[in-house]
């Protein structure tokens, strides 16, 4: 499996890419699941995470893509806030809606990383585009680099 790291521009340097290991050219098929797809055997898959040290830090992190997520669900405007400034009642309500939420993979980077090899396996997907809402461009760059040192 192959990562490709969705970050905004604000990475230095990197075009907005923190981590990508190409698989293959066009023409190679890879072998395995997915192989004669209508892609020529390459699937990708975009995946919301959310990883840290600790699923309590992980859990806080995926507070802003869950709150945009639950605005959608309910019919509000889509923002992306941050946590604390949610009023105690509507933040309780965006923690509930995260505990059921599974577009949103949150835990320890070891968890994520499990969930994220799980899922490829089941889906036969080569390559995992990661999403993550985290405001923090250091934050997030470590999150990516955290997942790719236990994935590629």
């Amino acid at each position: 499996m192959s990562i490709c790291a969705v970050v905004i521009a604000e990475v230095r340097g990197e075009g907005g890419v923190a981590a990508h290991q190409q698989q293959g050219g066009a023409d190679e098929a890879p072998e395995g699941p997915g192989r004669g797809s209508i892609h020529g055997g390459q699937t990708l898959s975009a995946l919301c995470v959310s990883a840290a040290a600790t699923r309590e830090e992980a859990r806080e992190q995926a507070l802003v893509a869950a709150d945009a997520r639950f605005s959608l669900r309910t019919g509000r405007p889509m923002r992306f806030r941050d946590p604390a400034t949610l009023d105690a009642a509507y933040r309780a309500e965006v923690e509930r809606y995260l505990e059921r939420d599974t577009a949103i993979i949150v835990g320890t980077y070891d968890e994520v990383a499990q969930a994220l090899s799980s899922f490829a396996e089941n889906h036969g997907t080569e390559e995992v585009m990661l999403i993550s809402y985290i405001d923090d461009v250091e934050v997030r760059t470590r999150q990516y680099a955290e997942l790719a040192a236990r994935l590629l």
